[in-house]
């Protein structure tokens, strides 16, 4: 077939190259910031926004919020420290393999087995990325560099390491950026990113930073979107009604009541009620106890129905609205990738299969998606530095269907040795390799080889006919 390059028509390499030339233009250069140079008409980046600095703090102040955010990225924070570099080959050099790298959980856990069986693959045992990891900075661990990672990304849509390098250039540390630190994002002008915090000014160019990112739906080139921002006011609503019913035990400068005395009574008359109000009432040992006072007995017609008074006092179901508050809790766990309530205690309508499936929910759908988007910002940021060849990876954090597990074993319990059943009951295994033969239910023997006709007991029927014409089987 003949193309339009081929033929130099209209619409062949010089109709394409004047195409190319006006993308060029409008992009405004060939640089990676070329296509977005119209998106920031200064050099100055975007602010933080508003509200970033509290929402972060939020995490010290609200229960629901800390609860989450720190259970979920406590989560995350295991399955990446428990995650290994390995080297992949072909032909014995050591090459890089890109569809391994971009592949998702469940296509690498399929290949690399493999792989590594053939020796076309290899986990690295010391590496320094181990040694950076381990201990980024002096200030905290691997674990809480990338729980308090997750947690930023979770409640503002961002966060930021600064590479700490050694004299040869390779990454031996990591620090840890507040969001609200990063006073500017790198522009086509600027590419770097601006640190802001007090008397703390600074330029860091973006090679330096690990930028972890959730874009906007609205803007995708400025500022993230943490799931933070959406749930702010069912926050702000349930710290609000705490903060209601904390007031109870302040009582808000109201009394209960109004005690005015009758005609003639004096202000020494009242201060000695006061007193003796206080002594025989005050104190939650002497609750429920009634107050007698003389008086009115010679009315007319006395009724004492209108000389005992009752006071009502609001409880604390009505005043901390226990239905709100569950409401935005439930909200809370929904919003933040259908956490299952049963992770957080909540067993109202909970049983042994509702809680084992919970934590299958749990992992699969909240914890493994943002692992895989941590994983791959640590793939293509930070890998490189060390070397571009290598794959970052991790072990399945989706607990095993024990039940499925059972029932295969139920199934075909002859296809298992001894000490494979064993070992999935938690037991160890038999000693000197007695463990190591497989049980045929049919005719309860053992055998080492399945295959071996040998080793099979005859069936009562065939032994019977041996014994009756011993050349009935040859």
């Amino acid at each position: 077939m003949t193309t339009a390059l081929q033929t130099g028509s209209p619409a062949g390499p010089g109709r394409l190259e004047a195409s190319y030339r006006e993308v060029q233009k409008a992009m405004g250069g060939a640089s990676p910031y070329g296509l977005v140079r119209g998106v920031y008409p200064v050099s100055s980046g975007e602010p933080p926004s508003r509200g970033t600095a509290d929402l972060l703090e939020g995490y010290d102040t609200m229960p629901w919020l800390r609860g989450i955010a720190s259970k979920v990225g406590a989560s995350v924070a295991g399955v990446l420290m428990g995650g290994g570099i390995y080297r992949t080959r072909q032909g014995g050099r050591v090459v890089r393999m890109p569809h391994l790298q971009r592949a998702i959980a469940d296509v690498r856990w399929k290949m690399l087995p493999a792989l590594v069986k053939s020796l076309e693959a290899e986990l690295v045992t010391e590496h320094p990325y181990y040694d950076a990891i381990v201990k980024p900075n002096p200030f905290m661990s691997g674990m809480s560099l990338y729980k308090l990672t997750n947690v930023h990304v979770d409640l503002v849509g961002d966060a930021y390491w600064i590479k700490e390098r050694n004299a040869l250039g390779t990454p031996t540390g990591y620090w840890p950026i507040p969001p609200h630190w990063v006073a500017e994002h790198p522009t086509p002008d600027q590419p770097s990113f601006r640190i802001a915090w007090r008397s703390w000014q600074v330029r860091i160019p973006e090679t330096e930073v690990v930028w972890f990112h959730e874009p906007s739906a609205a803007h995708p080139y400025a500022r993230g979107s943490g799931v933070g921002w959406s749930l702010g006011d069912e926050f702000e609503v349930d710290e609000y009604a705490a903060k209601m019913a904390k007031q109870l035990f302040y009582n808000r400068a109201r009394p209960d009541f109004v005690f005015m005395g009758g005609p003639g009574a004096g202000e020494p008359e009242i201060r000695r009620v006061e007193r003796d109000w206080v002594n025989r009432l005050q104190g939650f040992w002497r609750a429920f106890k009634p107050y007698f006072m003389t008086g009115g007995l010679d009315e007319p017609y006395f009724d004492v129905r209108k000389h005992i008074y009752e006071f009502q006092q609001p409880t604390m179901e009505q005043l901390i609205y226990p239905s709100l508050r569950m409401n935005q809790r439930d909200i809370a766990l929904q919003t933040w990738g259908g956490i299952p309530p049963e992770m957080f205690g909540v067993l109202d309508n909970a049983n042994r299969s509702t809680i084992e499936a919970a934590k299958y929910l749990y992992t699969a759908d909240v914890v493994l998606p943002r692992s895989e988007m941590l994983r791959w910002v640590v793939q293509t940021q930070v890998m490189p530095d060390y070397d571009e060849r290598i794959l970052f990876d991790y072990p399945s954090p989706i607990p095993e269907d024990r039940e499925f597990q059972l029932n295969v074993r139920k199934a075909a319990p002859w296809a298992w040795k001894a000490d494979e059943l064993r070992a999935f009951g938690g037991d160890q295994a038999l000693p000197d390799g007695r463990g190591q033969v497989h049980m045929v239910p049919l005719n309860s023997y053992a055998t080492e080889d399945l295959r071996d006709k040998t080793s099979r007991p005859a069936t009562p029927a065939s032994a019977l006919r041996d014994q009756e014409d011993p050349k009935a089987n040859g």
